[in-house]
């Protein structure tokens, strides 16, 4: 490489001058065609995270469930299902686990919570459901937390819920002290549903 009249050029071995620039689409093709095939590959073979328990929280996030796992020991407190696909949670879903005071089902499409669910749940105080499609059936998942008496903090991000959906869920929920509803379609929400 060599300076000659201001540009970079190149001299072969037959000492012809070539500029520089005559490699750049060649060096673009070469590197781009390499990131590609690289991308292909990990989109063909996703990295797939360790699901676990340790001491006595599960951690069953991005495992491509599409149910919550009943094998688990009956004695966790603690269930993260983060992006996963588990569309519903059935009343027989939770029965096992009774005393279960975290459960995190974000980002999961989750459309409905059926109405018991969380009857064998009674300790249940954190409840993560962001990122899912509550809209649908938002008046089945408003009967089931009111079965949940020691609720203190829910997350309902992202849910596009509207204010009268928001305000059927929220009914009765007097022992809350966090609340998230950011990322839906709420204007306003009166203060007398709690």
């Amino acid at each position: 490489w060599w300076r000659h009249k201001g540009r970079l050029t190149d001299t072969t071995t037959d000492g012809v001058k070539m500029p520089i620039l005559h490699y750049i689409p060649c060096l673009l093709y070469f590197t781009l065609g390499q990131l590609c095939n690289l991308l292909a590959s990990a989109s063909i073979h996703p990295q797939q995270t360790s699901c676990s328990v340790i001491q006595r929280t599960a951690m069953y996030s991005d495992c491509l469930l599409m149910t919550v796992p009943s094998n688990l020991p009956q004695n966790i407190d603690e269930l993260q299902l983060n992006k996963n696909y588990i569309k519903v949670l059935e009343n027989s879903s939770l029965a096992q686990y009774p005393q279960l005071r975290t459960l995190s089902c974000a980002d999961n499409g989750l459309k409905s919570i059926e109405h018991g669910v969380f009857s064998n749940t009674p300790c249940l105080e954190n409840l993560n459901l962001a990122k899912n499609s509550l809209e649908t059936g938002y008046h089945q998942t408003g009967l089931a937390l009111r079965l949940l008496p020691r609720l203190r903090v829910l997350d309902l991000s992202g849910n596009e819920l509207n204010e009268d959906m928001a305000s059927f869920i929220l009914q009765n929920l007097t022992s809350l002290e966090v609340l998230s509803l950011s990322r839906n379609l709420l204007m306003r929400l009166d203060r007398s549903i709690f």
